[in-house]
């Protein structure tokens, strides 16, 4: 009985060691564990920010088995949160205007004075000045199904839509569409844009009924 405490305990507190030391993953092993953390998100319905319990246990088998790794959730977790924040700063910059990023050699254009202010905004962000995000389509399919990315705030021009108006051959009518949207979802503009036209219409139809003077 007391050498089966003592042996959980030993457990316990090797797993409470491992929890503070850092993940140097390769970027062989970075792939494989954006690669395995896809994998769970696709095959559970993940809700938060984050993977379940059961889902870091596979992860963290995966890994075991492929590189003879041995980790912990926590570690795990960290790693997940770390890249997280940097693909939060990474689809920022990429949303800016200003021709900040470079796709030649996978880094942004920034002053010393910007990389700190961006950290403040991100913390941990400044290590995209020295180790570029790779595999940022990975990252953005992570994080984005995981809806880790949180808002990230872009752009206000970006946020804006672009509105045209363009002849339709259905009796000259012409319609607002906005440029990035679907069919359907243009269908809202065309329904908007005939309630207008039918409320000018019996503005003139009623003003041409009032007598004058």
């Amino acid at each position: 009985m007391a050498t089966s405490w003592f042996l959980e305990s030993l457990v316990s507190e090797g797993s409470r060691m491992g929890d503070t030391i850092t993940l140097n993953f390769t970027p062989e092993q970075y792939k494989f564990f954006l690669d395995s953390c896809i994998e769970e998100v696709n095959r559970v319905d993940v809700k938060g920010k984050s993977l379940h319990v059961e889902s870091w246990a596979i992860v963290g088998k995966k890994m075991k088995e492929k590189f003879g790794l041995m980790t912990t959730q926590k570690q795990l977790k960290n790693k997940f949160d770390y890249y997280r924040v940097k693909h939060q700063a990474h689809a920022y910059l990429r949303g800016k205007t200003g021709n900040l990023f470079n796709a030649d050699t996978n880094t942004f254009n920034l002053t010393d004075e910007e990389w700190r202010d961006l950290n403040k905004k991100y913390p941990k962000a400044s290590s995209l000045k020295t180790s570029p995000l790779q595999h940022y389509d990975l990252c953005d399919y992570l994080f984005t199904k995981c809806g880790a990315s949180g808002s990230i705030r872009r752009p206000v021009a970006e946020r804006r839509p672009v509105v045209k108006v363009v002849e339709v051959e259905d009796g000259s009518v012409r319609r607002p569409v906005v440029e990035g949207r679907s069919s359907s979802q243009n269908s809202g503009a065309d329904f908007d844009h005939i309630v207008v036209l039918i409320i000018v219409i019996m503005i003139q139809y009623n003003s041409a009924l009032t007598p004058i003077g």
